[in-house]
């Protein structure tokens, strides 16, 4: 779904860097991040979408302190150290992490430079939906709201600036998880800018 909004949105295939399964690995997503900041100038956007399992103390076997991505290889990266690598790409850029807890990765990251999306709150569930195969983030925000065009008002495929994008979510999604046993999930949105598009990002 976000490859394939990307490359509607006119991104090239080249500058765009999926990590699927076996290859999320903790050097993988390091790998990734690394690779995005190395193209990365002061004219250009950068963008990073995480779609997994995030660790707690309290819900897994990560050390206390802080908010993981939980690697394919059973590794953590923390959102400490997830926010100094994007700070380290240089120019416009925007992070979207939906994995439960997601809000905890706005950890002194968001700015008029950086925009910030997550799935829930730093104390809350994200959820899956089967069906979709996706998380229920990205079947909303991503699926029905950019790639159908309902994040829109005019319901434009694919137009929707990037806060529309992400307030279609932060409308629907605790929406479609309000019957969920461990609670709603509420999505976070911070920073960026309101005129900010896929089909034409900041940086030129």
């Amino acid at each position: 779904a976000i490859r394939r909004a990307l490359i509607g949105s006119g991104w090239r295939s080249e500058n765009i860097k999926v990590v699927l399964d076996s290859q999320a690995t903790q050097s993988g997503i390091r790998s990734a991040m690394a690779w995005l900041a190395a193209r990365s100038t002061q004219q250009t956007f950068s963008f990073l979408h995480f779609s997994g399992h995030v660790c707690i103390a309290s819900r897994g076997s990560c050390p206390s302190g802080h908010t993981y991505l939980w690697s394919y290889d059973n590794r953590f990266i923390p959102e400490t150290e997830v926010v100094s690598r994007m700070k380290s790409v240089k120019g416009y850029q925007w992070l979207d992490i939906a994995g439960c807890q997601g809000g905890a990765f706005n950890a002194d990251y968001s700015s008029s430079t950086r925009m910030f999306t997550g799935s829930s709150r730093s104390n809350e569930t994200s959820y899956e939906e089967k069906a979709w195969k996706q998380s229920v983030w990205t079947g909303i925000a991503w699926e029905r709201g950019y790639n159908q065009g309902m994040a829109h008002p005019s319901g434009n495929i694919r137009q929707a600036t990037m806060h529309q994008i992400a307030k279609y979510g932060v409308g629907q999604v605790p929406v479609y998880t309000n019957n969920q046993r461990a609670g709603v999930q509420h999505p976070v949105v911070a920073g960026g800018s309101s005129s900010w598009r896929l089909s034409a990002p900041p940086g030129g």
